[in-house]
């Protein structure tokens, strides 16, 4: 691949992923970019970056999905309508997760994934995330540990991508997460019979991360 391909295949990920369609980019030639991609490579670094469903609804909210190869289109496409159906069922779940902690007594509020896709990625289901993040204050950390496992969820657990099971995590996994005292270990909870097979919810008691420089206390 040469760089000048390389470029233009970096370029058209950043630009889907900074903009929604393609008449908000200024300052660049969009139709020399599309034309001198590499798409075998767009597509490897767009799974890498968690950015397929972004990229597929870039190109169709831009009327530029033909540009891409007729093998590519499918995938695409199928990645954008999956990744649309998890993030409904997860905005679900998180509703149905903070219902029970508040239930328990506890302050929660959602952060990063679940806000961001309505926030700054419009609801259109192009922002891929893994899991449900909450951030509560560490008094209510027995809240989250009480409504959870009512719910179906299994602490210190995470799932396994070969078995497609949950299953709880390892000695070595569980004692690098001591090192990080401001999560709860993640509540894992198995789904059946779903494009996403599991919820994962993961919990914090501190807006920045723990050991960050000028962290609050």
């Amino acid at each position: 691949m040469s760089a000048a391909t390389a470029d233009a295949s970096w370029t058209l990920l950043e630009l889907c992923s900074i903009h929604d369609v393609a008449s908000e980019t200024t300052g660049v030639d969009l139709d020399e970019i599309l034309a001198t991609v590499d798409w075998d490579a767009v597509i490897a670094l767009s799974l890498r970056h968690r950015l397929m469903p972004r990229l597929a609804d870039f190109l169709i909210r831009s009327e530029l999905m033909s540009t891409a190869p007729k093998a590519f289109r499918r995938p695409l496409t199928y990645a954008l309508n999956t990744n649309r159906f998890n993030c409904d069922a997860t905005v679900r779940e998180a509703q149905r997760v903070v219902a029970a902690v508040r239930g328990a007594g506890g302050v929660v509020a959602c952060t990063k994934g679940v806000v961001f896709q309505q926030s700054l990625y419009g609801g259109f289901g192009g922002r891929d995330f893994g899991d449900i993040d909450l951030m509560i204050d560490e008094r209510d950390r027995h809240a989250v540990s009480e409504a959870l496992p009512k719910l179906g969820y299994r602490p210190h657990a995470e799932h396994d991508f070969v078995t497609n099971t949950v299953v709880s995590r390892s000695r070595q996994e569980l004692a690098l997460h001591r090192m990080y005292p401001d999560h709860l270990p993640h509540f894992v909870r198995e789904v059946a019979g779903h494009t996403l097979p599991f919820f994962d919810v993961d919990t914090c008691f501190n807006i920045t991360w723990f050991g960050a420089r000028g962290r609050s206390r």
